[in-house]
């Protein structure tokens, strides 16, 4: 394992299991894929609004150092298979532009065919008739305890917060909006 992943996991589940807020900034795709790796681990319900899902695609670990590139992908597939295996688990996704091609990208593509079919795993395409489209942050909430806010979609930067209630209270609002102008999608 490497120590990078290991001190930014801390580093989350310290602000995580603290009382207090708190927010940490990422700049990059280690970071994001820890960021999921985490939600994974300690969430039970996951509302993801991002582009085109690239923390669960190959291509956003092609991106990566080669030398943890493959480790990333390892831990994020067994994190999702985890994930979707245990009761009580939901993840939704709502996705910006939805591609067939991203799709069949999937690094677990199988389970998480699996996952929609049992009903733990959404995904869904924001309408075109959504009037911000293109223009709205992406973020991740989980278990409206953290919320992962994107402050660039190219370079994957990032806050987290963690602890506000106020702050996830809006993103929670948020999503259930983009939620009502996007329609279902299947991989």
């Amino acid at each position: 394992m490497s120590s990078f992943y290991n001190n930014y996991y801390q580093k989350l589940k310290d602000a995580f299991e603290s009382k207090g807020q708190s927010t940490i900034f990422n700049n990059d795709r280690m970071h994001n894929a820890t960021i999921m790796c985490f939600m994974l681990d300690h969430c039970n319900k996951i509302n993801m609004y991002c582009g085109e899902m690239s923390v669960l695609r190959e291509k956003f670990y092609d991106k990566i150092e080669e030398k943890e590139r493959n480790e990333f992908k390892e831990r994020i597939s067994d994190k999702i298979t985890r994930f979707l295996s245990e009761e009580g688990k939901q993840f939704n996704i709502i996705v910006e532009n939805y591609d067939v091609d991203n799709a069949n990208d999937l690094i677990c593509k199988d389970v998480i065919r699996d996952g929609i079919k049992n009903k733990k795993i959404s995904i869904k395409c924001l309408k075109d008739s959504y009037p911000y489209k293109g223009n709205s942050d992406h973020f991740c909430i989980a278990d409206e305890k953290m919320v992962r806010l994107e402050i660039d979609k190219e370079d994957h930067t990032a806050m987290c917060v963690f602890n506000d209630t106020d702050y996830t209270k809006l993103f929670t609002e948020s999503f259930a909006k983009l939620n009502n102008y996007s329609e279902t999608r299947s991989i």
